[in-house]
């Protein structure tokens, strides 16, 4: 049998999550358990965690234009949309990832970078959970066999 299109039309799907646990994180998860929620990327995030060289060279560019010489401008400019200078690609990559696919918390590319600078470890283990979802595919609901109403 070939693809059935309207099956996979009607189908309900939802990106696949997992909770991964961080217990060296726990210091900042306060009472509650050090977990973290993750899904898999739609292919319009894995296109976009893939273009973070070029990102790059547009804030080299946009920097320079907006900052000129002045020190002070570039170090803010660098500081809100995050400093990739010495950071290697691959890492940049796993930023965005973790950034788009951080179910709970939901965090933004600042709180990612530090992440990676001081729990190499945990970040590693977020962005492959990440790329095995991706991979894996979403969850599709299954559909519900009908009761019969007569007894």
């Amino acid at each position: 049998m070939g693809f059935d299109i309207s099956a996979f039309n009607k189908a309900k799907m939802e990106h696949a999550t997992a909770t991964v646990d961080v217990p060296k994180l726990q210091q900042f998860f306060g009472e509650a358990e050090a977990k973290w929620v993750v899904r898999g990327m739609t292919h319009t995030e894995l296109c976009r965690m893939r273009e973070t060289k070029q990102n790059d060279k547009l804030l080299d560019t946009a920097i320079a234009a907006v900052a000129g010489n002045e020190e002070d401008k570039q170090k803010l400019i660098k500081e809100i949309v995050g400093d990739v200078d010495g950071v290697h690609e691959s890492t940049r990559r796993s930023i965005e990832q973790l950034v788009m696919c951080s179910v709970e918390p939901k965090i933004d590319r600042q709180v990612a970078v530090r992440l990676s600078q001081f729990y190499p470890a945990e970040f590693q283990t977020l962005s492959d959970k990440i790329f095995e979802l991706s991979q894996d595919g979403p969850v599709v609901a299954k559909k519900k066999p009908l009761r019969s109403t007569t007894q």
